[in-house]
This record gives structure tokens, C-alpha cells and sequence, in this order.
């Protein structure tokens, strides 16, 4: 009996074998298992074609439409990927082609949205400016060191991050007014400045939330090894070395509100608890960390969403 499909569905998922650093070249944050999961969860449903592995990294664009060996991404309804593109220049260009597919069929993660999400800066006001407590938080110019000297005069404590996030790797405590200006000073070339205003928590706290199509995957925590005084780090970039965690009702409904506010359909939100007993958000993941052991334990069936996820988009 011939089957007939009505939806395209394209994939970009790379995959590891195991716990091996993530870049440009080795963009799959996806282990084999989960990957082949969701691929398996994708075919089982009949009225999806799948067309698997469209690297777009390496298509054109040509009048609009987006070209890939001969294949034509117009013809998708879906486009789902999962992978990294880069902090940096380089993940310009692909960005730019997500954005040409994204005209003629709906892609997972939409590339705004994961801009967003990537943009510590950009993630982080969106959500102060709907109501939802994060750090104070500066953008500044070489040209505003001296007016953010003034600022961190009231703040006492800051922390400089990368604005596009990296491991852990890369940020800054500084308690001191003049290191301040001086790490200012010395990082000039870089032109942009991200500043948080610290704020003093207990890491035991600190809490991952992970959400597949509006729905709590899991929460986790990191290993004692992972934790690097007041920050999570990993210098590796090889990800894993989770601890599972219950996130409680507040978690959760923070991290159910961030997704409706950037429109990420795939993400996780890094929350960490005061001192003055509130929880904060410090970080939106738009890769989070999927990984076998605790999906075995998760809260819903994330195979099961991302395949809700794609029907829905139809």
C-alpha cells in the first residue's frame, strides 16, 4: 500500500559518539542514542517524510530559496536542527541561511529566536522587561568604562561575561573598582562590554531547567567538579556531568514563561537562588544538555514532544 505523506520534514541533528568537545567543526551536542531517538521518533509517525543530514552550513541561497546539493529546502514544511554554528563571525552565515529557510518553511529553533536566546544580553532584558528577576545587567562601549565605574560603585560586585556565552569560560568576578576598570580597559579591542551585577547565591542551589515543546524535561545540577566557586565551567566544552534535579513549581513556571516569551521551542533556563531568597535567571540555553541516563528519567517523553512540536507547525 503506497503511503501518503503530508509533511516534509527536514533534519540537521550531528551526533557524538561520546563526551567529545563541541566547536565549529564538531558541532553535535547530541549523543548517537538520542539522536537516532529522535530520528526514530520522527519516522514513526506516517504522514512525516524525513529527509535526514541537510547540513544548510554548506547551501546557498539563490533568488530567496535556499539550495543544498541539488535539494531545495522549499519543498520542506519542517526544518528541525540542533547543532553548533559558532560564537562568533563565523556563525553568521548560517544564520543568514536559517533565516532564508525560515521564509518558506517553519525551522526548529527559529533562528530569531535562538539569536535571542544566544544573546546574553538580548535574552536577559526581554525578560526583565516582561517581569521576570534577573541580574542587573550593563552594555557598554570603551567609551562607558567611566560611567560604569560609577554604577559598580553601588553594585560593589560584578561579573563580565562573554555576550554570547562559552562553557563558563571567559567571565569575570570582580569585587575591586580599579581591577574593574583595568579588565575594561585591558579587553578593549572586543569594543562591547557585558556586565552583570553579581549576585551572591549558594551553588547548591543553582538548578538547569530543560523545555522540549512547552514541558519540563528535567531539571539537573553539575558535578562538584563542574562548579568553579561561583560559576559553572567547562573548559572542555564537552558538556555532560549532570546530577538530576527536581525543579519545584516557581522553577518551573519561570522556565515555561521564558520559552513563550523568546519563542524557543527547544531550551534551558539557568536559575540560581539568592541570598534574599529569590531565584534568578542567569542564563537561557539554546543548546540544552540532552543526555541518555536522564532522559530515562525525565519528566515527559522528549522524543515524544519534539515530534509533537514538528505536527504542530504544519
Amino acid at each position: 500500500m503506497r503511503i501518503l505523506f503530508n509533511m516534509k520534514v527536514g533534519v540537521w541533528l550531528p551526533f557524538r559518539e561520546k563526551l567529545t568537545s563541541v566547536g565549529v567543526e564538531h558541532p553535535g551536542y547530541l549523543l548517537k542514542e538520542v539522536r537516532d531517538k529522535i530520528v526514530k521518533a520522527l519516522e514513526s509517525e506516517k504522514n512525516i517524510e524525513l529527509f535526514t543530514n541537510l547540513d544548510f552550513r554548506k547551501a546557498i541561497v539563490h533568488n530567496g530559496s535556499v539550495y543544498l546539493d541539488g535539494f531545495c529546502f522549499d519543498d520542506l514544511d519542517v526544518f528541525i536542527w540542533f547543532g553548533e554554528l559558532g560564537r562568533g563571525s563565523k556563525r553568521m552565515y548560517p544564520i543568514e541561511i536559517l533565516k532564508a529557510i525560515s521564509n518558506k518553511c517553519k525551522v526548529i529553533n527559529n533562528p530569531i529566536a535562538y539569536e535571542i536566546g544566544l544573546d546574553k544580553y538580548l535574552s536577559l532584558e526581554l525578560l526583565r522587561k516582561n517581569g521576570i528577576l534577573v541580574p542587573e545587567i550593563m552594555l557598554i562601549s570603551q567609551d562607558g568604562v567611566e560611567a560604569a565605574r560609577e554604577i559598580f560603585k553601588k553594585w560593589k560586585k560584578a561579573a563580565i561575561k562573554p555576550r554570547n556565552g562559552s562553557y563558563g569560560i571567559g567571565m569575570v568576578y570582580v569585587e575591586d573598582e580599579q581591577t574593574f576598570v583595568d579588565i575594561l580597559d585591558y579587553a578593549s579591542r572586543n569594543g562591547v562590554h557585558y556586565i552583570e551585577k553579581f549576585v551572591p547565591n549558594n551553588m547548591e542551589e543553582w538548578i538547569g531547567v530543560n523545555v522540549v515543546n512547552n514541558k519540563i524535561i528535567y531539571g539537573y545540577g553539575k558535578e562538584k567538579s563542574q562548579i568553579k566557586n561561583w560559576k559553572v565551567q567547562d573548559r572542555s566544552r564537552q558538556g555532560g556531568h549532570m546530577i538530576l534535579k527536581r525543579p519545584n513549581e516557581e522553577q518551573k513556571e519561570i522556565a515555561l514563561k521564558i520559552g513563550k516569551l523568546t519563542g524557543l521551542d527547544i531550551y534551558g533556563v539557568d536559575i540560581i537562588k539568592g541570598l534574599d531568597n529569590k531565584y534568578y535567571v542567569v542564563d537561557v540555553n539554546t543548546f540544552p544538555g540532552l543526555y541518555p541516563e536522564l532522559l530515562e528519567k525525565a519528566e515527559n517523553d522528549m522524543y515524544k514532544e519534539i515530534a509533537e512540536i514538528v505536527k504542530r507547525k504544519r
